[in-house]
């Protein structure tokens, strides 16, 4: 099952550079159906008065991503998965960038 996140209602800070998607069984990194590498980032997702660590995976290679960057992220699900006993949650962008600078208001 996938459930969409309403992204405009989080703020998104990097916690770590992206990190390689590697199968557990073959230790071969992870590619989608379109043949891109599949990566990781750690994030602080916060809303409201709450905070959470989330690690997003997202196809691709994203470009200055850094520890403290302030990010979008785009078209985020949350899926759910079981394989055998095992079972978890996985969230999914479609796109993970460096948050422009905000401009400052007069």
């Amino acid at each position: 099952m996938r459930r969409p996140i309403d992204v405009k209602l989080v703020s998104f800070i990097a916690l770590s550079a992206p990190n390689p998607v590697v199968d557990f069984k073959t230790q071969v990194q992870k590619v989608n159906a379109q043949g891109q590498s599949v990566v990781s980032v750690k994030v602080a997702a916060s809303a409201e008065d709450d905070s959470e660590i989330w690690e997003i995976r997202v196809a691709g290679q994203p470009k200055g991503i850094v520890a403290g960057a302030v990010l979008e992220v785009r078209q985020l699900t949350l899926r759910k998965w079981e394989i055998g006993d095992r079972h978890g949650e996985t969230f999914v962008a479609s796109a993970i960038e460096v948050a422009p600078p905000a401009t400052p208001k007069a």
